[in-house]
């Protein structure tokens, strides 16, 4: 994607600015998350060469795609980001955030209307009679900026979970059905493999949208080649035995991005032909059983609360608890067909 001529946002409140964002702008980046954090009672822990990291994903230009907010004294106190980098952009992120001290309305709605133009953008690159909408997100305790999101007529759609459960003993044995077995990834051997069971595994979860399978796979050597604490050992598969094939999957991270407190579950799938055989469960119990033996007692996962697959009971049933809870807003673009996945195939 070639960079193109970026407008600076309008209608910001006197005293306030904006130029596009710049990789060094990290820093105040992460501060400004960890601010917006603790006004809700988290304790979040953000670090900056991560954010830039995010910022050189594949087909994303930041001086394109981000614009940085700053005050008189020339430091910054917001930031908006739109990520479209789909070969099928059809539903647009706006992330934004604005520093606690400066928090306003206006504020926010200037720079949700900067983010909106720049998500139009998307419009010529998708299908003919797409539905396209821009989408954001936020913690639900976060006042301030649903109230931004509401006043800029966002509708919220959807909730997301943070599921937590805290071992206080070793969890059950997994049980597997005769025929499957659970073993490590071998990398980088099998990331394709991986890449296209994640796909298989997540095709009928809603809001999937299906990307070329060369967009993805560049998608994930990038996190995999700058994530640091990349562990191959906490990524577990389910094998189906007889033709070798994967058949679910537990890919896991030692700590949450910005929560190093809890051990994380990036991406738990089990392929359809696979499902109500209890492997998912097997699956979790394997990686609680892995993690205890770490001394991690606390680990996180992140789920639609209403899921078209039962995550959730899977999980309740597993030990976990709803921790935290998210909301999703979109604005529509363009109506039309909805190209993402909406209900149960």
């Amino acid at each position: 994607m070639e960079a193109i001529e970026t407008n600076l946002i309008t209608g910001l409140p006197e005293g306030y600015t904006s130029r596009p964002t710049v990789p060094e702008d990290a820093e105040f980046v992460a501060k400004i998350l960890e601010a917006e954090a603790r006004t809700i009672g988290q304790t979040r822990q953000y670090i900056a060469d991560e954010i830039r990291d995010d910022w050189k994903s594949p087909n994303f230009v930041l001086a394109d795609s981000s614009q940085s907010v700053v005050d008189s004294d020339g430091t910054v106190i917001g930031f908006v980001t739109v990520w479209d980098t789909d070969k099928t952009p059809v539903h647009p992120h706006v992330s934004f955030a604005i520093h606690p001290d400066h928090t306003s309305k206006s504020l926010g709605l200037a720079m949700l209307a900067w983010g909106e133009e720049r998500a139009k953008q998307v419009i010529d690159r998708c299908p003919p009679g797409s539905r396209i909408s821009m989408r954001s997100g936020t913690n639900d305790k976060h006042e301030a900026r649903k109230a931004i999101l509401e006043a800029y007529d966002m509708k919220q759609i959807r909730y997301f979970f943070r599921m937590l459960i805290n071992l206080d003993e070793a969890p059950p044995k997994p049980q597997l059905p005769e025929g499957y077995s659970i073993r490590t990834a071998t990398m980088p051997d099998e990331l394709e493999a991986i890449v296209q069971a994640e796909r298989d595994g997540f095709k009928d979860h809603w809001g999937y949208v299906e990307q070329p399978f060369e967009e993805e796979l560049k998608e994930w050597k990038h996190w995999l080649e700058t994530d640091k604490l990349f562990d191959p050992t906490v990524w577990f598969l389910a094998i189906d035995d007889t033709t070798g094939d994967i058949a679910g999957m537990s890919l896991c991270r030692t700590e949450q991005w910005s929560d190093p407190s809890v051990a994380y579950v990036d991406a738990l799938a089990v392929l359809r032909e696979h499902r109500k055989k209890g492997i998912a469960l097997a699956l979790l119990h394997h990686t609680f059983g892995v993690f205890w033996q770490r001394g991690r007692k606390d680990i996180a996962l992140h789920v639609d609360a209403t899921s078209l697959t039962g995550a959730v009971r899977l999980y309740e049933r597993a030990g976990m608890h709803e921790d935290e809870r998210s909301a999703s807003y979109e604005k529509l673009l363009r109506d039309g067909e909805e190209l993402m996945t909406t209900s149960a195939g």
